[in-house]
């Protein structure tokens, strides 16, 4: 059996990842008709050749969230404007909850902050208080994006 990563579902075929050029395209076996098989989860695969293969097991997740349903995250940002539009706070506040529920503690990333940076810094002190790691950048001046890009392999 082979180990791999489910990168896209699509009408009951899994397009698997198992580290070669191409996915592997898989079917369930019928003992696992009625297992949410997600984005993300790790499987064991009897492959068939030419690209196809037959799903053995589901593996254990690490996380999951249902909105998208995904699973096995690895790094998760939560991106909003500083400025225009303004920041929503619940919006913000119920995406963190969403994730923490999920096992997944997520990054902040405020974006804009060349329009208004002492709103950034009050949300940045904020949300530092609370334990989260959050980015203040501005994508038209480039401005904090190389910290963002050393997070991501």
């Amino acid at each position: 059996m082979t180990k791999g990563r489910v990168i896209k579902n699509y009408n009951g075929y899994y397009y698997v990842d198992i580290g070669q050029e191409n996915l592997v395209e898989c079917r369930r076996r019928g003992k696992l008709l009625k297992a949410k098989i997600l984005v993300g989860d790790e499987l064991d695969i009897t492959e068939l050749g030419q690209d196809k293969g037959v799903i053995e097991a589901l593996l254990p997740r690490r996380n999951q969230i249902r909105r998208p349903a995904v699973a096995n995250i690895d790094q998760l940002f939560v991106i909003m404007a500083a400025q225009s539009p303004d920041p929503n706070q619940f919006l913000i506040d119920k995406m963190l909850m969403t994730c923490e529920y999920g096992g997944i503690h997520p990054t902040l990333c405020f974006n804009k902050c060349d329009l208004d940076r002492a709103t950034a810094e009050k949300y940045k002190a904020f949300y530092e208080r609370c334990g989260y790691d959050v980015y203040l950048v501005s994508a038209k001046s480039g401005d904090g994006l190389d910290a963002v890009q050393k997070l991501l392999p």
